[in-house]
């Protein structure tokens, strides 16, 4: 996963607007995830499971009908009879959904008939034995005493060989005097333990420990725990252990049989090392004896396939209004990511979702589930081996609110374009990496008056569609990696409602209307990155967009500029503007000015007007080799930006590259700086200040032929301060430093380590490494020469980073 961004705490109501605008989706997963392999797999015992569970539901109402008329000879006991009327009207209907469900059994043949049935039958027995447990507890004569105490508490107490309605304070003092450990498995919501008498552990002597289990990262704050385990995805051998463990007795048909073995550890390979998919088919397939049941699971598990989604995801929802509240401030988009990362986070700690990279993904099991809760509204025929055949009818596209065709390039256009003649509730359209658009016939928009997002990176367009301006709803537009066509049009400007503008990487671009983008006033991201568009001289261009008519945004919050050099003008209309200064996330810039441009003003450095962008995230500082204007390039005005992340420093041949660490005292500098490459410096001897970037993972350092030292030459103290160098480095690349003879001269933990890259190095003799150093390191790249002549501590150091060199070729 590039990172997310740290995440802040959600509010309730954020999380309740979500949850209301996608049907309580994460409550509903959990719910049903568990049944849906088994009901797939054995409809038929779940519909006997259903039936018996009713039958028993029916006597129970039966028996509490009879006790309620007995009380009420007896004595008044209205409200009894109220709760009890309740129950039974509800069991009532359940009976009539679960006489609907028999008929369906009965007659049901396709395949997604099975799916639903399987859904519903699930549903059912949750309801069956959710409303017998109530009915339970409305014994008329139950209600009429006091309440009882927790069963949580009257199991320990029946452990404890006392009586089941023994008091807490009773079994406090039992519990306090005895060791003793407590496991509760899937926990939802904080217990107290104090309310059912038990004494917690950390307040006693005794050693007592209290263990649970849980789904919920927030329950495990509640419960104030000691120490939290994150129990992982399971390899292909913990796989197979644990589906094993809930087979059942009868384990020797997976060794004896040679081919049953192959084919249960296929079914074991579509769980995707999920725990609670393994249980579950493990235990439902405890009475499958015969390769043919085996056969059949694998095609129905085969049905629920995982798909990778975009990792714009949150964008997504922002322009679909899930994150917006009642006070949403329009200006403060940063804030409405940081919900939707919480809540993705959310969904992670519940094993919802798995985040990799800028890809989210859903396994096999939650996806199917999702969907299927989602069926009349979603359209889901992401990727390349969508066939015609799985195209649902027309009333689905019809009703459909959501589609996605993402990187389908297996369907025709042709009824691609039939299918989407009447859309009029849909509000998302992703078509990103498909061909679908290309051929787009006239009045193709016209049906969906209600899109707000539409996503059509890398569909190769050769020219902007002119429809799109006519939809007026449009919150989110990109036309990333498009590189066809070469101009937006100014009916663009007829998008007011438009939010995020995506540009990323559309390298023939090179003209933009000036009305194009001035009249977006609703306008909050436009991302630029890798554009061809050049922001030019305003007086020789004057009907281009200019950066002074994105200055007279006032809604913009998040702009990337795209990767071309920028003069000194246009950093002067940024620096000015306190739209362009929030919102400008990166910039490529030289450091120089010739006769063409006016020079900064005296006393006024480049790093000065630069570290005024409070927000900016990537920096590219290009020197001039052919003509050097500067003896010294001093980082510390940017050193402090809390935002910067990437950093490049590039071809300053003359110029000193300097920081002003003792001005900073104990501030980190660069506080989330994650990659630094400094290039073709010479006048650089030492860099000893990159030891304390406490986030940087990637360093690059190429071609400075003064360079001699990286690090600090203490082993990390300075000022008295002691630091930890390289926390979170995961990657070092050192290439063309001839006179580079020391990394550090003591050795470094290095954690995060996991690659090391040393070319054209000769002076290096030795690596900051010792016995507990890199830990993770994979591999270490260089000339043979270079690490045969390497000198180590000792021998076992030296075997133990041997086995991760690898030799590669070098021209010195």
């Amino acid at each position: 996963m590039t990172t997310l961004d740290p995440i802040r705490p959600v509010s309730e109501a954020a999380v309740n607007v979500v949850a209301d605008k996608v049907g309580n989706l994460v409550g509903t997963l959990w719910d049903y995830s568990l049944g849906l392999v088994v009901n797939i797999i054995f409809l038929s015992r779940k519909a006997e499971e259903v039936a018996g569970e009713m039958e028993r539901l029916q006597g129970l109402m039966e028996d509490l009908k009879q006790e309620a008329e007995d009380e009420a000879r007896s004595r008044t006991q209205s409200d009894v009879s109220n709760q009890l009327r309740w129950w039974m009207s509800k069991v009532s209907s359940l009976a009539t959904d679960a006489s609907k469900f028999q008929e369906s059994f009965e007659d049901q043949s396709l395949c997604v008939t099975r799916f639903r049935l399987g859904y519903d039958a699930v549903e059912l027995l949750r309801q069956a034995k959710k409303l017998t447990e109530e009915g339970k507890t409305i014994s008329s004569a139950r209600l009429a005493r006091p309440r009882g105490p927790d069963p949580v508490q009257q199991n320990i107490a029946d452990r404890l060989r006392l009586p089941s309605d023994t008091p807490k304070d009773e079994l406090f003092g039992q519990l306090s005097n005895k060791r003793f450990i407590l496991f509760l498995d899937d926990v939802w919501e904080r217990l107290n333990f104090e309310e059912i008498g038990i004494p917690l552990p950390r307040n006693s002597k005794n050693k007592s420990k209290i263990l649970f289990t849980t789904r919920s990262e927030q329950v495990c704050g509640e419960m104030d725990f000691d120490q939290k385990v994150k129990i992982n995805l399971l390899d292909d051998k913990s796989s197979w252990d644990l589906f094993r463990s809930k087979f059942g007795r009868d384990t020797a048909v997976l060794d004896v049989d040679p081919g049953i073995q192959q084919l249960a550890k296929k079914v074991v390979g579509r769980c995707g090392g999920l725990p609670i998919a393994l249980i579950t088919v493990g235990r439902a397939m405890s009475n499958a004896k015969t390769a043919y049941y085996w056969k059949d699971a694998i095609r129905k598990l085969d049905q629920c396939a995982a798909e990778l989604s975009p990792g714009r995801i949150i964008d997504y929802w922002i322009c679909e209004g899930f994150l917006d509240l009642e006070n949403f401030d329009e200006h403060d988009i940063e804030d409405t990511r940081c919900r939707g990362n919480a809540l993705i986070s959310e969904l992670q700690n519940a094993c919802l979702l798995e985040v990799s990279g800028r890809s989210v993904m859903m396994h096999d099991t939650v996806r199917d589930m999702a969907l299927w809760i989602v069926r009349h509204d979603f359209v889901v025929l992401a990727g390349s081996n969508v066939v015609a055949s799985q195209i649902p009818h027309c009333s689905i596209w019809e009703s459909a609110k959501r589609i996605s065709l993402i990187h389908n390039r297996g369907i025709k256009a042709a009824p691609f374009f039939e299918n989407l003649k009447s859309c009029p509730n849909l509000t998302t359209l992703l078509l990103q990496g498909s061909r679908l658009i290309q051929n787009v016939s006239k009045g193709f928009f016209d049906s969906m008056p209600t899109l707000r997002v539409l996503d059509l990176a890398d569909t190769g367009l050769s020219v902007f569609p002119i429809e799109i301006t006519s939809l007026t709803c449009l919150q989110y537009l990109c036309l990333s990696d498009t590189f066809g066509f070469t101009s937006l049009p100014v009916e663009l400007g007829n998008l007011t409602n438009l939010r995020q503008l995506i540009l990323r990487h559309t390298r023939r671009l090179t003209s933009i209307p000036r009305e194009a983008i001035s009249r977006l006033s609703r306008l909050q991201v436009l991302d630029m990155g890798w554009s061809g568009y050049n922001f030019g001289d305003e007086i020789t261009r004057p009907l281009e967009m200019g950066m002074s008519d994105l200055a007279n945004l006032s809604r913009l919050v998040e702009f990337h500029l795209p990767k071309n050099i920028c003069s000194w003008r246009s950093l002067s209309v940024i620096e000015a503007s306190p739209v362009l200064r929030q919102s400008a996330r990166n910039i490529y810039i030289r450091a120089s000015c010739d006769a063409s441009v006016s020079p900064p003003p005296s006393g006024d450095t480049i790093t000065e007007r630069i570290g005024r962008l409070s927000r900016l995230r990537s920096l590219a500082l290009l020197g001039e080799p052919s003509d050097p204007v500067m003896e010294e390039l001093q980082l510390y005005p940017i050193s402090r930006l809390q935002n910067l992340e990437y950093l490049s420093v590039r071809q300053f041949r003359e110029a000193k590259i300097s920081i002003n660490i003792s001005s900073h005292g104990s501030e980190p500098l660069f506080p989330r700086l994650r990659d630094l490459s400094i290039h073709y410096c010479d006048w650089c001897s030492e860099l000893t200040w990159v030891g304390r970037l406490p986030c940087l993972e990637e360093l690059t350092i190429t071609g400075c032929q003064g360079l001699r030292e990286v690090l600090l030459l203490d082993g990390g103290c300075h000022n008295h301060l002691m630091i930890t160098s390289f926390p979170k480095l995961i990657m070092m690349n050192l290439q063309n430093l001839p006179l580079l003879t020391s990394i550090n001269m003591s050795p470094l933990p290095f954690p995060s380590l996991k690659w090391l890259t040393v070319r054209g190095c000769p002076q290096l003799k030795r690596l900051p490494f010792g016995p507990q150093s890199a830990k993770n390191l994979l591999k270490i790249d260089g000339q043979k020469t270079w690490w045969d002549g390497l000198e180590w501590n000792n021998h076992a150091d030296q075997q133990s980073f041997s086995s991760k060199f690898q030799a590669i070729p070098w021209n010195d």
